[in-house]
């Protein structure tokens, strides 16, 4: 089933998990139809557009025009384009590997330790590898199927999440974290803080949400406690917030985390699974869906690069994790 956007953009549903939109060239498309862009995504989550073969010079204005970029810092990302993070496995400056180079990647949405994290991730096919693709689940579509008694439990539900590792806790999706902070994630986080509020502590802001500890080996451990269940920054409607690796003290049942865990991970309605070709590119919310790589990423079978940005709604707040 299909619908159109104006007079030229298509909307294919793909199930109640994704839509692929069409009859837009990402590489000349104007302002008004790259933000209408941005309101598709809001509005369904997970947004493939096929074909679009650009410069990474064009990939980048894009990014800058649908919203406030998020800065990582990480090696990985492009020299001459710091926003641009390098999903692949070829080396490169300096004999940096780029980031998650290999194996495979269980479900998740980006940046969830961060105290606001970015709401919109993008990626895009540089030089895809096939049998490599990525699963996508629309996790709020989930929520708006549920029977009325569990959205009810999911009313002012809460979760914990950490920068440090963690490790599987039992076999319903509840993780425990070990004492080992991942770095420079805690800087980063305090730096998007400082520029997204304009304050120079921005984390003062989530004071009653997150606490920062100072690990013996100079780094800072951040906990952060958010909603599952919240309102969206742009549509205002409900929103599940569900990337279960990782997640700690949650205020539900152990039953109700297994059921979403089902739910989200193997009912075929939610799901999408493309694998990458040249041009591919998707855009998906951070606060309704969640992803993997489902087949290992090993270097003896080509090279894959995928451009990966992140950035915050245009009109969102600051505060849209929490509210």
């Amino acid at each position: 089933m299909g619908y159109w956007i104006g007079k030229e953009m298509k909307l294919d549903r793909i199930r109640n998990a994704a839509v692929i939109l069409s009859g837009i060239d990402l590489r000349t498309a104007t302002d008004s139809e790259l933000q209408q862009v941005t309101k598709v995504v809001a509005e369904e989550g997970i947004v493939i557009i096929k074909n679009q073969k650009m410069s990474i010079d064009r990939f980048n204005e894009i990014n800058m025009s649908w919203g406030s970029m998020h800065k990582s810092g990480n090696p990985a990302c492009h020299p001459d384009y710091p926003y641009i993070f390098r999903v692949t496995n070829k080396t490169l400056e300096k004999g940096q590997k780029g980031m998650f180079s290999q194996g495979f990647l269980d479900w998740h949405c980006n940046s969830v330790a961060c105290a606001d994290p970015e709401e919109v991730v993008c990626l895009y096919g540089e030089q895809p590898l096939g049998g490599t693709p990525t699963t996508y689940s629309n996790c709020t579509k989930v929520y708006e199927d549920l029977p009325e008694n569990m959205k009810k439990e999911l009313q002012d539900s809460w979760a914990t999440f950490s920068n440090f590792l963690v490790e599987q806790k039992d076999d319903y999706g509840v993780y425990e974290g070990k004492d080992i902070s991942q770095s420079g994630a805690a800087s980063m986080d305090i730096y998007n803080l400082r520029t997204r509020t304009g304050r120079r502590n921005g984390s003062s802001i989530y004071k009653d949400y997150m606490t920062v500890e100072k690990m013996p080996n100079g780094r800072r451990r951040i906990e952060v406690k958010k909603r599952l269940l919240r309102k969206h920054p742009i549509t205002g409607k409900p929103t599940l917030f569900f990337p279960f690796p990782g997640m700690t003290n949650p205020t539900i049942s152990k039953d109700l985390i297994e059921d979403l865990t089902e739910r989200c991970t193997t009912d075929e309605q939610y799901l999408y699974e493309s694998d990458w070709e040249e041009g591919d590119l998707c855009v998906m919310d951070q606060t309704a869906t969640i992803h993997k790589r489902n087949a290992p990423l090993k270097v003896e079978d080509g090279i894959r690069m995928l451009y990966r940005t992140s950035f915050y709604y245009k009109d969102s707040k600051w505060n849209s994790c929490y509210e």
